[in-house]
């Protein structure tokens, strides 16, 4: 896992279930400071997911899969609107979520 510099500083962390198509919850999206989030980095656990970032909820079948155990960054506050992520017919999963300001 690399973490830059230039996506800022890791400012808030959450845990997501994928079980229907799930957003980042709206209220990490900006900080205290009114700080937009810049940049997030994600990894499923236990099983893989599937997300996209055009505005279309993925489903079980359709969407980039990312494997359990990868971490993916998404950068860009229209990208990390957009994003959207649905669990795999393989089973439930957890998304961590760290999010840089």
């Amino acid at each position: 896992m690399y973490i830059f510099e230039q996506l800022g500083n890791n400012g808030d962390y959450e845990k997501l279930a994928a079980v229907t198509a799930t957003g980042f919850t709206a209220s990490k999206l900006t900080n205290a400071a009114g700080f937009k989030c810049r940049a997030v980095q994600i990894k499923p656990e236990d099983y893989p997911v599937r997300v996209r970032m055009d505005g279309t909820d993925p489903t079980a079948a359709e969407g980039i899969q990312i494997d359990n155990g990868e971490m993916y960054t998404i950068v860009g506050t229209t990208n990390i609107a957009n994003f959207a992520c649905i669990d795999t017919a393989a089973g439930a999963s957890s998304i961590k979520v760290l999010y840089f300001f």
